[in-house]
């Protein structure tokens, strides 16, 4: 494919099968770079590795990895879509993530829509020694657009989706990019221009099929203007997700992360009081 002139086979929803180096439509470029299956052995190797992991209890508050102020991989986990620290507007995400790093001094933070200060803990550390396959897949992502921060997202099937969104910025590196790695099951990756407030209206840039290993890259800026997602991919009952990488600015000590908890949850039990008192107060008009 090569094509950097939209045309209608960008958004047929079949297998993509070609390269894509950037993306023109009406006279504006966007820079959306796809290679397909570029990382597919270290992709799925990575993913081999990644899914020995076990799951943080949803009931239990998440435990970092941090062994005399270093982060580690001892309490490496996934955090499942039903785990509280995952909800978003008090729902549960239709899929799983594990955070990780090579930095080993404090937590690197991607504050996404959603994002929560307990989830923070979740992050530990990579190296070749306990997570090589994970190493040499993020190593070799360095290469393309530099990145300091990841996340693993596993969907189980087909209902497992991720909605039309842009990546939220403000914990960026100025001028970075992001960079998927698809892996599993080949599902639609789709984006859209983000030229109406209904997203369900946005003009349809691209929408095809990602096989395993296919690598996408959009810049900071590609990314404020469109917007972009995962759909529902009904009769997938096979098992399916991706590595994201991000160059990431804002740096938390542990200190500091230890302070933001404990205010979340002071805020947290505030907020559940108030609402006692007013539920209390409703009963007592009635």
């Amino acid at each position: 494919m090569a094509a950097t002139q939209w045309n209608e086979s960008l958004i047929d929803g079949e297998l993509l099968v070609e390269d894509v180096q950037y993306i023109v439509h009406k006279g504006i470029r966007y820079n959306i770079k796809i290679e397909v299956k570029k990382y597919e052995d270290l992709v799925n190797a990575t993913f081999s590795e990644l899914r020995r992991l076990p799951n943080h209890d949803d009931k239990k508050e998440i435990e970092w990895s941090v062994d005399n102020t270093k982060l580690t991989a001892n309490n490496a986990k996934w955090v499942r879509g039903s785990h509280p620290a995952l909800h978003y507007r008090g729902n549960a995400l239709k899929r799983h993530k594990v955070w990780f790093q090579e930095q080993d001094e404090g937590f690197y933070a991607y504050k996404y829509t959603g994002w929560q200060k307990k989830v923070l803990n979740a992050t530990f550390k990579i190296d070749y020694t306990n997570f090589s396959a994970t190493s040499a897949l993020v190593n070799a992502m360095k290469e393309d657009v530099e990145q300091n921060h990841w996340i693993a997202t596993m969907y189980e099937d087909g209902f497992d989706y991720i909605g039309m969104h842009s990546d939220k910025t403000k914990t960026w590196k100025k001028g970075s990019s992001f960079q998927v790695i698809k892996w599993g099951f080949p599902r639609i990756f789709k984006v859209t221009i983000n030229d109406h407030e209904e997203v369900d209206k946005c003009t349809v840039l691209f929408s095809k099929i990602l096989p395993a290993g296919t690598s996408l890259i959009v810049d900071m800026d590609t990314n404020e203007r469109t917007r972009h997602g995962v759909p529902v991919m009904e009769g997938c009952t096979k098992v399916s997700g991706s590595i994201v990488g991000r160059d990431i600015e804002t740096f938390i000590s542990f200190e500091e992360s230890k302070k933001m908890i404990k205010q979340a949850e002071r805020d947290r039990l505030k907020r559940k009081l108030k609402k006692e008192e007013r539920n209390a107060n409703k009963k007592v008009k009635v």
